[in-house]
């Protein structure tokens, strides 16, 4: 991640727990169907020392099933979906 041009490396933010059994630094997990999980997404505490600073930040993520393949339908209802938001801010503005 940059931050004022300098960069900086943070941990992976994920944890996953299945009942009482946790798993840090979660890059891939099996969910098994019918079961209760808790997902934890943490931030992390970054000082900057030369402008003295304190940065909290938390990674960007998402969730996928690794064999997921999007169909081009999807590509065309997001983009309408980004369209219609775009549209609805700008009559936002006018108002």
């Amino acid at each position: 991640m940059k931050i004022h041009g300098d960069e900086w490396t943070v941990s992976n933010p994920f944890e996953v727990c299945h009942g009482n059994d946790c798993e840090k630094n979660v890059e891939e997990y099996d969910f098994e169907k019918g079961q209760s999980y808790t997902i934890y997404v943490k931030t992390e505490k970054l000082v900057d020392t030369k402008l003295d600073y304190e940065y909290y930040v938390m990674p960007s993520f998402s969730f996928a099933d690794k064999n997921y393949k999007e169909n081009a339908s999807s590509d065309d209802d997001s983009m309408y979906l980004r369209s219609s938001l775009y549209l609805i801010s700008l009559l936002l503005l006018l108002i």
